[in-house]
């Protein structure tokens, strides 16, 4: 009876005896039914209802990252009744107040609110003991990404990294609780979420730490562990590292996750595998299926900004154009230099978007981050501009500046097998010549630039822009529906679904069921 939802619960409330010495009588079985159950959920939305804030702050704030909403639930519905102004003391319940709405328009009661609670949250961050301040700061980081306050969240950050960096290998790591943990894996979540992968890993690899100290007592459920694993898995594959561990029991199953940070790292970390496979329908049905099931897919901005480059390989300008909107609107990155700019070549990837889409777009990685000594911090664009530079030379008929840039690229691929997808602006021949001069190369094998054969000239072929009605004809006739049955299921005509049918057709310029399917598939649509 207790895991049933708040509405429920109000219902059986309403239908006893209604006296109050009653109902305070039950309030008192109910949290000690959802103790003795382990529903701190529902614990805490009984406290809530019983106006005991402190006591369910406290609960709170110890399981930070595993009890927060992703959008309004049932169960949370008594916090929604409260205004955010009223919970400015009390950090864990307005994080979690604020992320009960799933618009991505902030109320101004609600943004003044963020920004009361983050400055509050700064000045308690001033002394303390380390670990109660790097709480402070996550909080207070939170809410700077929520009111939008930039330049706020890099100075929190670069005072939270100085911290973390402190306990790092130190003896304060040993006095690291439940608390503590889910505090940093709320840090971790929104440095991932305001689109610095990076920093996030940084975080992550100090959880990590913290769990090898009692990794049964800190999570007995594993989901904490994994939650981690994913942002360093993630980390490793977005930069073009070795994978640092067996990835594929982690990923399976994501149909599974509820939390939006879990689903989002998965899929991402998903997405890579097929975009260096040169797949770029299936890396973008990752990020498709994710953005279906999160309330707000704009704050991701990182994720709108991956499905950006998969409209342009997929040669969709129609959803190239509104993601980089989606990702424009979702960031607080800015156009021009960034943080991470020194450390990589990843802001020549972004001019590359920019001249695509005819305005300046901002490159991800405004907050810091710290290379590793001895280890190339972002193999993944060095890999790229390498290609691009052997491109290049061919056409300008220099075989050995060729050779000498494909010999480059083969001295980063061993670390992981690179995707080859930026020659999606070679022609085959080109293509043909690059495979040519990289058997002279040693280690030239490695390259796999037999697969760019999949792609090459996919960024030269006309545009193909099929509407919403379109690509719904195409997923049932991948899935082998008549006409009638799509109909059935679009709740429009048989006469419709032709229609729409022979659009395709046009479009793909194909005249045959089985030829509009490969030809889709070659597009990437």
């Amino acid at each position: 009876m207790f895991r049933w939802n708040e509405r429920i619960r109000q219902v059986i409330l309403r239908s006893m005896p209604p006296r109050r010495t009653e109902e305070r009588d039950l309030i008192p079985r109910i949290i000690a039914a959802a103790q003795a159950g382990g529903d701190e959920e529902l614990q805490i939305a009984t406290l809530i209802r019983a106006d005991q804030r402190t006591q369910a702050e406290t609960l709170l704030r110890e399981k930070i990252w595993d009890l927060l909403p992703n959008a309004m639930a049932p169960l949370w519905e008594s916090l929604a009744q409260i205004s955010p102004l009223e919970l400015t003391d009390s950090p864990a319940l307005l994080s979690a107040r604020l992320r009960l709405s799933p618009h991505r328009r902030h109320s101004p009661v609600s943004v003044r609110a963020a920004q009361r609670a983050g400055r509050l949250l700064a000045d308690v961050a001033e002394a303390g003991a380390p670990w109660q301040r790097v709480g402070s700061l996550s909080y207070a980081i939170e809410f700077a990404l929520y009111a939008g306050e930039r330049e706020r969240l890099i100075d929190l950050f670069s005072r939270a990294r100085v911290l973390i960096a402190d306990l790092v290998g130190s003896e304060a790591i040993d006095a690291a609780g439940g608390r503590e943990l889910s505090e940093l894996l709320l840090l971790a979540d929104t440095v991932f979420r305001s689109g610095n992968t990076i920093p996030s890993a940084e975080i992550a690899r100090l959880a990590a730490q913290v769990l090898e100290l009692d990794p049964v007592g800190l999570d007995p459920r594993g989901e904490r562990s994994d939650f981690v694993r994913r942002i360093i898995l993630h980390d490793h594959r977005a930069r073009g590292l070795e994978e640092p561990f067996e990835a594929e029991a982690l990923l399976a199953g994501s149909q599974f996750l509820w939390r939006d940070g879990d689903l989002v790292v998965t899929a991402m970390c998903l997405m890579w595998r097929d975009f260096d496979d040169g797949d770029f329908a299936a890396a973008d049905a990752h990020l498709r299926a994710a953005s279906a099931r999160l309330a707000d897919p704009e704050a991701w901005p990182i994720m709108m900004l991956m499905r950006t480059h998969m409209a342009m390989y997929r040669q969709s300008p129609g959803e190239r154009d509104a993601f980089v909107s989606a990702y424009e609107r979702g960031t607080l990155s800015e156009p021009g230099d960034f943080a991470q700019q020194p450390l990589s070549q990843i802001g020549r990837i972004t001019d590359y978007l920019s001249r695509a889409v005819g305005r300046a777009v901002p490159s991800p990685g405004f907050l810091p981050a710290t290379a590793e000594p001895g280890r190339l911090f972002y193999p993944r664009t060095e890999f790229v501009v390498h290609l691009m530079e052997a491109l290049y030379a061919l056409r300008a008929e220099r075989p050995l500046a060729v050779h000498a840039a494909l010999a480059q690229a083969v001295a980063l691929s061993p670390r992981r097998e690179l995707g080859v997808y930026t020659l999606a602006n070679a022609s085959p021949e080109e293509v043909a010549g690059l495979r040519e001069i990289a058997e002279q190369v040693p280690g030239g094998a490695q390259l796999r630039l037999e697969k760019a054969h999949l792609f090459a000239g996919s960024l030269h072929r006309p545009p193909t822009d099929l509407s919403e009605r379109e690509r719904e004809v195409l997923d049932h006739l991948r899935q082998g529906a008549t006409n009638p049955e799509m109909a059935q299921a679009m709740y429009v005509s048989v006469n419709t679904v032709k229609f729409h049918r022979a659009n395709l057709m046009r479009k793909l310029e194909v005249a045959r069921r089985s030829d509009l399917l490969v030809a889709a598939d070659k597009l990437g649509l």
